[in-house]
Parts: structure tokens; sequence; C-alpha cells
């Protein structure tokens, strides 16, 4: 009998999965994370999948994947990464064998790209993260005023009822 038949060991290799995937695409960490991260997919889904349903499966995840890739580099507004966030982690899900299996499974998908952003403070930060962040403060000092000019003579007055 094979670990994969444990639901908490499917649990760890996605979790880890997920984390190092999702980390290769935060920070600069040469392709390894990938490499380690794509090998613990197969894993996974070489020990649950069939002759069958096996290439619709991988056209999910390899799909979502690209999908987060092209939003990361080309739309930028997280709208098409989320697509492809929840066709990776449908793609985990789908070959489970139980329902208790595939929603830990999915856990473990969600904690583990959420966790790879403790990698942002370890490792550097790929280029292309500078296109998420907001990194330009919106002051008085640098033009932009949302406060309206009337109001600006009541600061530091008290008021009355």
């Amino acid at each position: 009998m094979s670990l994969f038949a444990f639901p908490a060991f499917g649990f760890i290799v996605i979790f880890f999965a997920a984390l190092l995937l999702f980390a290769e695409m935060l920070v600069k960490a040469k392709g390894s994370f990938a490499v380690l991260g794509s090998a613990l997919f197969f894993l996974y889904f070489s020990y649950h999948l069939s002759e069958q349903g096996s290439t619709w499966i991988v056209f999910l995840l390899a799909g979502g994947l690209a999908l987060i890739i092209i939003d990361g580099k080309i739309i930028a507004n997280g709208s098409v990464a989320l697509l492809g966030f929840v066709l990776m982690a449908a793609a985990c899900a789908l070959p489970a064998p139980s329902l208790l299996y595939g929603t830990l499974v999915v856990i473990a998908f969600v904690i583990g790209a959420c966790g790879s952003c403790v990698f942002l403070k370890i490792l550097p930060k790929r280029d292309y993260w500078a296109k998420l962040t907001l990194t330009d403060q919106l002051s008085g000092d640098r033009g932009y005023n949302s406060m309206n000019e009337d109001y600006k003579e009541l600061v530091g007055k008290e008021g009355s009822h």
C-alpha cells in the first residue's frame, strides 16, 4: 500500500508542490523550485490518474498555470490568474479517491500558494512583482489632493453641535 492512499500524505505533497511552484513565480529561484514542485505534482498525479482521465486533468493543471503566467506577464489585473488558480485547484481535487481527500488537497493547494509569499522575504523578487504592487504614494506634496478646498480651513478647529 502506497503512502498516497492516506489523505494526509496527499495534503503534504500538494502543499509543498504548490508552495514551490508558486514561489518560483514570485522569486528568482533559478528554476529549482519549479523542478521540485513539478516533480511533486508528477508524483501525485502518477498515483491518482488512470489512463482514460489523465490527459484532461493534466491540461487543466498546465492550462491553469499558463493562465497565471499570462496574467502575471501581460494582463496584470488578477482576473485571469484567479481562473487559472481555480483550474489548478480543480485539477488537484478531481482525481482524488474521496471527498475528504479532494477537500484536503484543495486546502493544501490554497495554503501552499499563499505560503509561497514567505519566500518574498528570503529570496530576491522577480521583476514583474513590481507590476502587482503599488509603489507610488499619492500625497499632497506630489500634487494629489482628495480633500475639498473648503474643508482645509477647518483643520485644527473644534466643532460645535
